[in-house]
């Protein structure tokens, strides 16, 4: 009888950790930043935007970042391979918190030594800038 129990016990203890083990696995760890983009569905790359989003990236985005090179901020090129598009769309809507509680944020500012403006985007603009970033990512 207490070989049995052992048994049972064992089973149960591997049975939890396997469950356990598929939960954590199940679920969502990404960074998402702080902000009001909690979830994206993105298909292919929407070659319409990426031309507004470059537009807007040249005249918004190109005095401080480059896609290849540090300028005053980090190069941009593999952004979108490197961090979820939420986090990107929540940094591009939400810079000032981001800045403030973003702990990946907050290192960078120390790094480069300067804040980012808030480019008050729209959330269409700042799409069409994330789907610019995409499309540069896909040749870095």
């Amino acid at each position: 009888m207490k070989k049995y129990l052992t048994i049972i016990n064992v089973s149960l203890f591997a049975l939890l950790i396997f469950v356990l083990f598929t939960y954590s696995r199940s679920q969502d760890t990404r960074d998402l930043g702080i902000g009001p983009i909690k979830s994206l569905n993105l298909g292919p790359i929407n070659k319409g935007q990426v031309k507004m989003g470059q537009n807007i990236f040249n005249n918004k985005c190109f005095v401080c970042h480059s896609l290849d090179q540090k300028k005053v901020g980090p190069p941009l090129g593999r952004v979108a391979k490197e961090q979820a598009p939420e986090y990107i769309l929540n940094l591009l809507l939400n810079t000032v918190e981001m800045q403030q509680k973003d702990q990946r944020i907050k290192q960078l500012i120390y790094q480069y030594k300067i804040l980012m403006p808030d480019l008050k985007l729209s959330k269409n603009d700042a799409s069409s800038v994330l789907e610019y970033l995409r499309s540069a990512s896909e040749t870095r």
